[in-house]
């Protein structure tokens, strides 16, 4: 029984060791089968991680091709780089010299300010000059103008204030010397007749009265063919200059002096409106006459020649009541009114002969 005992004891010890070693392979595999499930979590884990792996891989493939792409790329750039470095530093190179060159036209352009400001300075007083030089040439311009309407004078106009000997030149004729005369109506007359005194003969002939005869300065008559021109072209103004032996001076005036040519016989074809203090002794007698000469009888008066009785040429008509180229009386008196007459000076006394006359003409201006 003791045995049973023993073995009864020795049978729980195993049944308990075996209990505890149960326990122990349960606890075992409890323990092994949460390694097992961490294993097998570890593997699911593996399984992704090398899936993830796998991507990266595959992303680092894509990667490096990127990085190979890039390092191909930043080679064309440094490349570039280099090249438009090497631009650039020869750009800077140009740059510099330009700057120099800059700096060079900058000193050019100063020396050129200075040199235009100098210029500037010279031109100015260039332009004064010229200013000066163009007011002499006015000066000069409008002398010479002068002197060539002198020298080409068709009358004694251009000759202000004249009192002298001129030259003047008509439409198709030569030159001829005049008398001006400024100093009793005005500037501008030229004398056609002239008595002062009984050195010249004006008894002449038609040849002596159509081109002119006697001492510019002192007894004269300039010549029909001179006057008919003078007086062709242009409206002239008579004024004639009376004085008798007493010393007393009067005029007559006319606005519009015209005779005609040698084949009209030098006719007196205008007189115009008189004006003066001698009074009329040509309009009413004498106007529309034809000149006549003691070879050339031209007169009204079909008994006589007036120009042989009277002596001298004039424009008679049966004869008239003036005759300034009549015979020179020193004391101023004749008695066959063959003296130098003027028959309205006194109450048509024909016994009256004056002791001067002179007759001018001039350009009446527009």
């Amino acid at each position: 029984m003791k045995n049973q005992q023993i073995a009864d004891k020795d049978e729980q010890i195993k049944r308990k060791q075996f209990e505890a070693k149960i326990n122990s392979s349960e606890a075992e595999i409890i323990k092994l089968n949460a390694t097992i499930e961490k294993n097998e979590l570890k593997s699911s884990r593996i399984i992704d991680l090398e899936t993830q792996i796998k991507e990266y891989q595959r992303q680092l493939t894509n990667k490096t091709e990127d990085i190979k792409a890039f390092t191909v790329r930043i080679q064309l750039l440094e490349t570039e780089t280099n090249k438009s470095r090497d631009e650039l530093i020869s750009t800077k190179e140009e740059i510099e010299k330009c700057h120099a060159k800059i700096n060079d036209q900058e000193v050019e352009i100063k020396h050129g300010q200075d040199q235009l400001a100098i210029k500037e300075g010279l031109l100015k007083a260039f332009e004064s000059t010229v200013r000066e030089k163009e007011s002499q040439f006015k000066n000069l311009t409008s002398e010479t103008e002068l002197l060539r309407r002198k020298y080409e004078a068709s009358s004694c106009l251009p000759f202000v204030n004249s009192t002298n000997v001129h030259s003047i030149r008509l439409f198709d004729t030569d030159p001829f010397i005049v008398h001006c005369c400024s100093n009793v109506s005005g500037s501008g007359w030229t004398l056609i007749q002239r008595r002062v005194n009984a050195n010249e003969n004006f008894n002449r002939s038609w040849a002596d009265y159509k081109m002119g005869f006697g001492d510019l300065r002192e007894n004269f008559f300039l010549g029909l063919e001179k006057i008919h021109r003078m007086t062709l072209l242009q409206p002239h103004e008579l004024y004639i200059q009376l004085q008798d032996g007493n010393g007393s001076t009067r005029y007559a005036r006319y606005d519009d002096f015209k005779i005609g040519s040698e084949e009209e016989a030098y006719e007196l074809i205008s007189l115009g409106k008189y004006s003066g203090t001698a009074g009329d002794s040509l309009t009413k007698f004498q106007l529309n006459m034809k000149f006549s000469t003691l070879d050339r009888d031209n007169d009204a008066n079909v008994k006589r020649n007036c120009a042989k009785m009277f002596g001298g040429g004039w424009w008679f008509s049966a004869c008239g009541k003036s005759h300034l180229n009549g015979n020179y009386y020193k004391d101023g008196t004749c008695e066959v009114r063959d003296g130098i007459i003027w028959a309205t000076w006194k109450d048509y006394d024909f016994t009256i002969s004056l002791t001067f006359s002179q007759m001018m003409i001039r350009q009446k201006t527009l």
